[in-house]
């Protein structure tokens, strides 16, 4: 599966912020981190898998 990871400075917001891609096709979905997670939470607790037939 492919996998992007991108990175930028938010002015607004006084810091870098991290996003990772998945995949080139299918439904596109917006995964948040709880309040106290990180952007590759999803990814290290094995939901890209478990979400990778939708």
């Amino acid at each position: 599966m492919n996998r992007e990871y991108h990175k930028w400075y938010s002015h607004n917001l006084g810091q870098e912020m991290a996003i990772v891609v998945f995949g080139r096709s299918g439904q596109p979905y917006i995964v948040f981190p709880t309040s106290s997670g990180r952007f590759f939470d999803f990814e290290n607790n094995g939901m890209v898998y478990a979400a990778e037939r939708f």
